[in-house]
């Protein structure tokens, strides 16, 4: 559920980059506009399905939604796979102070966030090949994942080099990224020299067992919000790389709350931006003190809310619980 552009526009505060190109001279209420409409278009079929869905639940239960808009009225309480303390700090003094926000939207961001399945041999291979696979002496790994939603497919050749020319100078640390190849033409990107220290891991890979442990010491990721919380839950130190959707927000939200590092990919200094973020969240001692605070209190947080109990009597007088 998003906020209207008058509340938006007035409380989040003026972005420090710009994250999509030619749009350098819009007003700070177009970007957000731009943003909002972005948005929309990527989460129209949301609306269509919940279209499709109104007409299942009138036919069998008789209950009449007109659209969207009409069962968010209707709706008690509505439940967000997100966390306020991710969120601008203005944001959340919003939700936190006006009555009929407060009362309806209720934050349980995180509980997609579960332990780690065990570990599959596959996985044990990766972590055995990541331990020789560095120049010098080994001191971690480092996940990169970019997502579903837009594939690596459809990355170019000079992004593809330029990410693995940072990953390459980082003689200490072994990169396991998730990518995928486009096999469907003949796909440039094979032809290019890998180096010692990246391992490309096409498909699926268990990112939550990696995330969860001892060795990986970061994680370079798009930004989505499923991601970020995975990030915090497991308090691995992130570098966001957003490309679209709600992604700068998240990124943007989250690097002014101190849990992640932004960079931005269309930036002419990507590679220098790059080092200079992967320096920080894993060196900078002050940096790493403080997303670790971040991260403890967000997760006592989420584990207050999971643990929740909503009670209600609509089948009943007395009052019963249920657990989120």
């Amino acid at each position: 559920m998003g906020l209207n552009e008058e509340i938006i526009s007035k409380n989040i505060p003026e972005r420090r980059t710009l994250l999509a190109v030619g749009r350098e001279a819009l007003s700070q209420t177009d970007i957000i506009r731009d943003d909002y409409e972005n948005e929309w278009e990527t989460n129209k079929i949301y609306y269509e399905n919940a279209e499709k869905a109104f007409k299942i639940i009138y036919e069998k239960y008789k209950i009449e939604f007109l659209n969207f808009k009409d069962l968010i009225k209707e709706t008690k309480y509505i439940f967000c796979n997100t966390q306020l303390e991710l969120d601008f700090k203005e944001i959340e003094e919003i939700f936190s102070t006006e009555q009929n926000l407060k009362d309806k939207v209720k934050f349980i961001g995180g509980i997609i966030a579960t332990e780690p399945e065990p570990i599959k041999p596959e996985t044990e291979q990766l972590l055995e090949h990541a331990k020789t696979s560095t120049e010098k002496e080994f001191k971690g790994i480092i996940v990169v994942s970019f997502g579903t939603l837009i594939s690596t497919k459809n990355m170019s050749v000079d992004l593809f080099k330029k990410y693995l020319n940072v990953f390459g100078s980082f003689k200490n640390y072994s990169f396991i990224w998730k990518f995928d190849f486009d096999d469907k033409k003949e796909d440039k990107k094979r032809q290019i020299k890998v180096p010692k220290n990246v391992k490309i891991q096409e498909g699926y890979i268990q990112q939550t067992t990696l995330l969860n442990n001892e060795l990986t010491k970061a994680v370079i990721t798009h930004c989505g919000i499923n991601s970020l919380l995975e990030g915090v839950y497991f308090q691995i130190p992130m570098v966001c790389i957003p490309n679209n959707s709600d992604q700068p927000y998240n990124a943007y939200a989250a690097e002014l709350r101190g849990y992640v590092e932004e960079v931005d990919f269309r930036d002419e200094n990507l590679e220098e931006n790059l080092k200079n973020a992967l320096k920080k969240v894993l060196n900078d001692e002050d940096w790493k003190k403080d997303f670790e605070s971040n991260t403890n209190k967000l997760k006592e947080r989420t584990y207050e809310q999971i643990e929740r109990r909503i009670y209600s009597g609509y089948e009943r007088n007395d009052w019963k619980s249920v657990k989120v």
